[in-house]
């Protein structure tokens, strides 16, 4: 199959196929005891096998004598199971069935005609653009947007798709104990109010205590954006001759702390986050209208907060925003913090991945934890040897960063046609760092390279690949494409080959670029002329110099100066417009990869400031999350939370293992990861497991499922491939527990 085909399959066979499990709110499997019975295959019901042997592929399935599968006679043992060899056999549910089904998260997935679990990345849970709003007052924002069509009601300032939250680029409470916050009745933006960093207290980033610098307020500049598998969002500040940093914003932002991953910090009961609050399609940064963008204490803060001029509801919070998670600075003063990249993750989790985040003046990068914040490693790639002239040293000066699927970080220069890499799996070994440059043979102009970004190519052989894709500045404003060679050598990757694209007859630099994943793939640059556009050329290009006649201008709804291009979750393309502070959506014509601009989002909802305060976004990488997913590390994942015994009684259910059914072809795997508690709030926020990689998972095992006994269990498959077109297939599973104290 196409991982980016849509996977369709009729309501009506749904329905049918699922009619006893959907009326009953589409929960998976039974609740029964299991004694000497393997109720997991119900074409293996009653029959009694050795435990031992793998079945298929590697599925434990029936019992080692005539004891039950727990592995004794105790009459509590209990089973839970789900999907289509499951007993009852049924279909997996998916949150999107109707009605919803209880407890039941997917993302990235969809079922077969079978009612098998497989990958399908248009199934993907990434709906929103984040763009930074560079110059926004002189201090930075950041643009959540909509990619789902909506009716807009009457007056709306933003038709189908719309802003639907801003947030400033940093935050002074990276630190969550409230004795360390800054006092907040003086959290002011652009003013000197708020109290200095004293390495423990005050206005600080993330780092540990006596380590804590100043978070930079003003005149932050952010650029590069990345989205990661929950929907969060990182985002780069510049802050030119200031202090670079990286924010993380949280993406699940319901007003139900619960059920939210801000985070409550005035303990209010909710979560204080920007919205769109009148439905207008644009997030008004100054309800009081004087000009400075509001905050929870913007006025008197005996009043609890900001005066908004009537009919103006309160829709951005400033630095008192509950989403703004945390804020890390990355280095000494004037690093210029440009390049930002998403890795595949660690310790299987696919949710809070690492950023990789860099500074261009002296070629600095930082790893970044996921949860922590916390810088966890230091790689500076130092000058190399020009590879172009073969002498002469070259500075890396990276203004971009992407990660591929074999985790080698890739960072192009835009001072001249080179382009860095290093190994992310073991970043400080110099034979693990390496430069390449275009050929002059190509007969390039112009400076450099500018956005970067990879795709899935494979060779004829259907091995995995990967080009590189670069953006060209100056010049004709085309795109350069470098194909590594994929070998087990590492200095191997140097030795590929090169495609450079011009646009004939336009006057435009290359900005941001990015890939889609169609048949056959497509590659879309965005071009800053007035008005912009978007240029695009074939992934499958042939190596040496060509033309691309395919520019694509938007028309009634053009943008001036368009520098970012992003590819949906929906396969539509945006151009996001530096010059009017807007985002232009094209529509892809059926049967062909000509767009269509189709709808114009603006961003400027303050006209009263001085053009030098508009938003002005500026944005190159994958602010859609497209790339992570669909090239850095294809995956989706299922999952689900159950009751044990007594319907979830306190501390009353021993789990014991559960088991699953799947196929999986060369180059795909399935995991497992599972987290407990007493009731389902605890539940939400547990930390899972390290992944079982093997079938069955046995939570008694070191290291066990903490706590056991609990009243619940949730259970996460983690579908993943490294081949464009193969998928995992997750076909059942079984939970096994017992029921202490006759519990039942």
């Amino acid at each position: 199959m196409n991982l980016s085909a849509s996977l369709e399959i009729r309501r009506s066979t749904v329905m049918v196929a699922m009619g006893f499990v959907l009326a009953a709110g589409a929960t998976p499997g039974c609740n029964c005891s299991d004694n000497a019975v393997n109720s997991f295959r119900p074409d293996l019901a009653g029959v009694i096998l050795d435990l031992s042997v793998p079945k298929g592929d590697g599925m434990m399935i029936g019992d080692t004598d005539a004891n039950n599968v727990c592995g004794d006679t105790d009459p509590s043992c209990t089973t839970t199971s789900g999907g289509p060899t499951g007993n009852p056999s049924m279909p997996f549910p998916l949150p999107t069935d109707d009605p919803p089904p209880a407890n039941v998260k997917a993302d990235g997935v969809g079922r077969d005609p079978m009612g098998n679990i497989i990958l399908n990345s248009s199934k993907a849970n990434f709906d929103f653009l984040w763009v930074a709003d560079d110059t926004n007052y002189d201090i930075g924002f950041i643009s959540k947007i909509s990619t789902k069509a909506r009716t807009a009601p009457p007056g709306a300032v933003n038709g189908r798709y719309n802003e639907v939250a801003r947030y400033v680029t940093v935050t002074c409470y990276s630190d969550n104990t409230a004795a360390n916050w800054p006092d907040r009745t003086v959290t002011k933006l652009g003013m000197n109010t708020l109290p200095a960093c004293d390495g423990t207290k005050g206005c600080c980033d993330n780092a540990p205590v006596t380590k804590r610098k100043a978070v930079n307020l003003i005149t932050n500049r952010p650029s590069r954006t990345a989205v990661d598998f929950n929907g969060d969002v990182w985002v780069a500040n510049r802050a030119f001759g200031l202090q670079s940093s990286v924010s993380k914003i949280a993406n699940r932002n319901d007003t139900n702390p619960a059920m939210s991953d801000c985070i409550d910090r005035n303990a209010n009961g909710k979560i204080d986050t920007s919205t769109d609050a009148n439905g207008d399609g644009i997030i008004d940064t100054d309800c009081n209208q004087n000009n400075v963008p509001d905050d929870l204490f913007d006025t008197d803060p005996a009043k609890g907060g900001v005066a908004c001029v009537a009919g103006h509801p309160q829709e951005f919070f400033g630095l008192d925003d509950e989403c703004i998670l945390f804020t890390t600075n990355t280095g000494a003063i004037n690093g210029y913090g440009r390049p930002l990249a998403l890795g595949a993750g660690s310790n299987g989790d696919f949710g809070p991945s690492d950023a990789w985040a860099g500074r261009y003046m002296d070629g600095t990068f930082y790893r970044i934890n996921g949860k922590t914040g916390y810088i966890v490693t230091t790689v500076v790639i130092p000058p190399m040897t020009n590879p172009i002239t073969g002498s002469g040293t070259v500075n890396s000066n990276p203004y971009g960063a992407t990660i591929d699927q074999f985790g080698i970080l890739w960072a192009p220069n835009i001072d001249g046609h080179f382009l860095f890499y290093f190994d992310t799996n073991d970043p400080n070994n110099p034979a693990h760092q390496g430069i390449v440059g275009a050929p002059t043979s190509l007969g390039y102009n112009g400076t450099g390279f500018y956005g970067v970004a990879v795709d899935g190519y494979q060779d004829g052989a259907g091995k995995l690949v990967q080009q590189v894709w670069m953006a060209h500045y100056g010049g004709d404003g085309g795109a350069f494409r470098y194909r590594p060679m994929r070998t087990t050598n590492f200095a191997d990757l140097k030795n590929g080959t090169w495609a450079y694209i011009t646009f004939p007859s336009l006057v435009a630099n290359g900005r941001g670029i990015a890939v889609d994943n169609r048949t056959p793939a497509q590659v879309w640059v965005g071009l800053d002329a007035n008005p912009g556009g978007v240029g695009r050329v074939a992934a499958n290009i042939a190596d040496g110099a060509t033309t691309s006649p395919n520019v694509f201008r938007p028309g009634t709804f053009a943008g001036n100066t368009t520098l970012g291009v992003g590819v949906a979750n929906d396969l539509d393309i945006w151009a996001i417009n530096n010059g009017d502070s807007s985002a232009t959506h094209y529509t892809v014509a059926p049967g062909t990869a000509d767009l269509t601009a189709a709808d114009k989002v603006t961003l400027d909802d303050n006209p009263r400031l001085a053009a030098g305060q508009k938003p002005n976004p500026y944005t190159y990488s994958d602010f859609t999350g497209f790339g992570l997913r669909n090239f850095t590390n294809p995956h989706g994942l299922w999952q689900y939370a159950q009751p044990g015994c007594g319907n979830g009684a306190p501390g009353k259910t021993k789990w014991l293992r559960v088991e699953w059914d799947s196929d999986l072809p060369p180059g795909t795997a399935i995991e497992l990861k599972v987290r407990s508690a007493d009731d389902m709030a605890t539940l939400q926020n547990a930390t899972f497991s390290a992944p079982y990689k093997m079938t069955p998972g046995d939570l008694q095992a070191a290291p066990a499922l903490v706590p056991n006994p609990s009243g619940y269990l949730e259970i996460q498959f983690n579908l993943s491939t490294t081949v464009k077109d193969a998928t995992p297939v997750l076909k059942g599973y079984r939970v096994i527990y017992e029921c202490p104290n006759g519990v039942g």
